[in-house]
């Protein structure tokens, strides 16, 4: 009876996910923060959509004019061959040559480029939002993985309890040995499954020090209020439109019709001027010659109108694909939502029933044996239920937080 006595007075060791409070301490927005200044891939967008803008001031100018030298007419044969001086047409030339597109086009070209900067910008807002979803999603589980090293180290710390109270029974002749073996059995299980969630702790921490450096090993992870409630952003699908790679196909339309305005300027040929100044032998006079090149678009059906239209298709493909991209959208996070709405009230199930019934039926079994009315494996049995249980809600807990996660960080900031 003195045994049963013992085993009774443990009590069940339960754990809330709340916050976990130390001297240093990651929280979730932290992390994102973080991750946000040290993405590498951000930056470089920053350089990218600087580089077009720089592009787009050198599109808008005339090109550069072209120095021509020259000697022209030289005889080769006869008695004036290589003479410089005894033809009257021989004659050396200096001049200069200048392409002249139109206003309109160098202001398309450069519109081209300006338009390829709002696009890294776009870029840059789409990879600022995979930086902190991956970042949220490594976040949670390193966060949920601790919790339920943290369940079983409580559960394999009842077990120790049970199993020095039985083995010291045992030695005064209170209890059997299979008793025992048995809550020696027990502990190294539990002891097994802890290693094994130890190292998933480890792997999860390597991959959220991807996005937040060294600060994943050596700092605790601070719950926050949002993780027990798992509120949605409001009116998500009223703004799908807003969503990175929605804007970004928005963007690409915008080249795509700048890149059409270009074409069809082309339609427009680019004169060509030029003087040249030719010195001749000193008994003839000078020369100057002016002249313009135009290039003949004789076959502009088979290729500048080619060219436009084809252009002119790559607009109505990108906006058909952003069609085909906001409805998927719209069906992928009307799932979402469904099923943090599911989950939400799945956990609410396991706080308000399922852990209680679980906890009451460990404390029943206590009570029995206290009682000599039911065996030890019925302790333990009962004791990892609720664990398992408690498992299966922290499981259900990263699931949903996972999910909030792709819709709470869906939009740009």
């Amino acid at each position: 009876m003195k045994l049963h006595a013992m085993v009774a007075c443990f009590g069940i060791l339960s754990i809330t996910v709340g916050e976990v409070w130390a001297e240093q301490a990651l929280g979730l927005s932290e992390s994102v923060r973080l991750a946000e200044g040290r993405a590498m891939s951000l930056m470089a967008q920053d350089k990218a959509a600087d580089a077009a803008k720089q592009m787009a001031v050198s599109a808008g100018q005339l090109p550069d004019p072209m120095l021509e030298l020259g000697l022209e007419d030289l005889p080769i044969s006869g008695p004036s061959a290589y003479s410089l001086t005894k033809e009257a047409m021989t004659r050396k030339t200096i001049g200069l040559s200048q392409a002249f597109p139109s206003k309109e086009k160098r202001m398309a070209k450069a519109d081209v480029f300006e338009q390829q900067a709002q696009l890294a910008g776009a870029q840059k807002a789409q990879l600022a939002v995979a930086v902190r979803t991956q970042t949220a999603l490594s976040w949670l589980t390193v966060y949920y993985q601790q919790q339920i090293a943290q369940l079983l180290q409580q559960q394999a710390d009842y077990l120790q309890s049970v199993a020095l109270s039985v083995s010291a029974a045992y030695r005064g002749g209170k209890a059997k040995q299979s008793d025992v073996f048995s809550a020696e059995l027990a502990v190294t299980k539990v002891q097994e499954q802890i290693a094994e969630q130890q190292n998933l702790v480890k792997n999860s921490r390597i991959l959220l020090s991807r996005w937040v450096g060294e600060r994943a090993f050596s700092q605790t992870l601070v719950s926050e209020p949002v993780l027990g409630r798992f509120d949605l952003p409001s009116d998500l699908l009223g703004r799908l439109s807003q969503q990175a790679d929605i804007q970004l196909m928005t963007v690409a339309q915008s080249v795509a019709q700048a890149q059409a305005n270009v074409a069809r300027q082309e339609k427009q040929a680019d004169w060509t001027w030029s003087v040249a100044y030719g010195w001749r032998a000193p008994e003839y006079g000078d020369l100057v010659s002016v002249g313009v090149s135009i290039p003949l678009q004789w076959n502009q059906s088979m290729r500048q109108d080619r060219e436009w239209h084809s252009s002119t298709l790559k607009i109505s493909e990108i906006s058909d694909q952003k069609e085909e991209a906001l409805r998927e959208l719209r069906a992928q996070v009307l799932q979402q939502q469904s099923t943090v709405e599911s989950n939400r009230q799945r956990l609410q199930w396991y706080a308000d029933r399922l852990v209680p019934l679980a906890e009451k039926n460990t404390l029943a079994a206590q009570a029995e044996y206290a009682g000599a009315k039911g065996e030890l494996a019925t302790i333990f049995a009962a004791k990892n239920a609720e664990v398992q249980l408690k498992i299966e809600q922290a499981k259900l807990s990263l699931e949903t937080a996972k999910l909030w996660a792709m819709l709470n960080y869906l939009l740009p900031t």
